[in-house]
């Protein structure tokens, strides 16, 4: 089974639609950029915003993005976007090739259009006034 994956972060809007067959809903731009990294996404390939990549290196530094670069993205135009990396060599078509070795680099998150390899930033987004922190949404 090979399936595509993707998420983006930010604000939405929830609510109970319906009175006979509830049914929870998401609404408002985050929904719809995250539907639209699953789908620009490579099978077995996990894609991710700018927005979220930001966020994932702060919450999760240990695993580590490859700057993919900018798509064209229906109805958002080009934005730059990173796969989440496992270690394992793909091509372009998402087909495992290898694993990542010696001779083989992983780019981590670089919030510039640079391609380098870099660890990780440890905190990439201070807290705002209140303390408070932005929590990711996720779409499959």
């Amino acid at each position: 089974v090979k399936i595509r994956s993707g998420f983006h972060s930010g604000s939405v809007v929830s609510n109970v639609i319906g009175s006979l067959n509830p049914r929870y809903g998401l609404f408002g731009d985050t929904v719809n950029t995250a539907s639209r990294m699953e789908s620009n996404s490579l099978p077995n390939r996990i894609q991710c915003s700018d927005t979220a990549a930001l966020l994932l290196s702060e919450q999760a530094p240990d695993i580590y993005l490859k700057k993919r670069g900018k798509i064209a993205i229906k109805g958002k135009g080009n934005m730059v976007t990173y796969w989440v990396e496992d270690g394992l060599i793909r091509d372009d078509h998402g087909d495992i090739s290898g694993r990542a070795g010696d001779d083989h680099h992983v780019v981590a998150f670089a919030p510039d259009d640079d391609e380098v390899d870099m660890a990780p930033p440890k905190n990439p987004i201070a807290p705002s006034e209140d303390g408070s922190k932005p929590i990711s949404v996720l779409k499959k």
